[in-house]
């Protein structure tokens, strides 16, 4: 007696005994096979070779395009750099430029900063200011003395020193300096490639 199993009785497969059946062989050789229309199946390989040629060739241009238009804009920003620096950070005019802007950030005119009272508010700003032009337009104590109410250079050293030596002032001066470029930029605009200020 011979017994069947759950996966023989629900297995798609033929049984062994089924495979050695003439009749079983014969269905199998004379199974239709479906034909294979190669011409098609070659052309819709070679169709889908193109659109991923095309498609490959398309993200390169795109690549390309967009690395050059970075350059370009880099080349632009650089070459607007240049000219700013030259045309507006170096000019000769700047230090009158940082005076006259650092009166309207601290509120006291700038005859009454460079003039030889004693008061402490106007000296305070007058030493700030001195630092600053130092360390912005790089201007020698001498000529920093001579705009700031013709003094000797040693009070533009001694304003320097002291407020390089004293923290509070200094934190101070840093936050007017940082006030005085924002508004600097802000007022005379960005200066385009052509070397004109906008």
């Amino acid at each position: 007696m011979t017994f069947i199993t759950a996966d023989q009785r629900t297995s798609s497969c033929p049984s062994g005994n089924r495979l050695t059946t003439p009749d079983y062989l014969e269905a199998l050789v004379h199974k239709p096979i479906k034909p294979l229309n190669w011409r098609k199946t070659l052309k819709a390989e070679q169709t889908a070779q193109a659109i991923a040629e095309r498609e490959e060739h398309f993200r390169a241009e795109q690549e390309k395009r967009k690395r050059l238009r970075l350059a370009k804009i880099e080349a632009d920003h650089a070459k607007a750099n240049r000219v700013f620096l030259l045309t507006y950070l170096k000019h000769p005019n700047r230090p009158d430029r940082l005076c006259r802007l650092f009166a309207e950030v601290v509120r006291f005119s700038f005859d009454e900063i460079k003039s030889d009272g004693r008061r402490r508010e106007p000296t305070y700003y007058r030493q700030i200011l001195m630092w600053i032009l130092k360390k912005e337009c790089h201007l020698s104590s001498t000529k920093i003395a001579l705009m700031l109410g013709g003094r000797d250079h040693t009070t533009s050293l001694h304003a320097c020193k002291k407020i390089n030596s004293t923290p509070a002032m200094l934190e101070h001066a840093k936050t007017i300096l940082k006030a005085l470029l924002y508004r600097e930029q802000s007022f005379y605009g960005r200066v385009s490639s052509k070397g004109t200020e906008k």
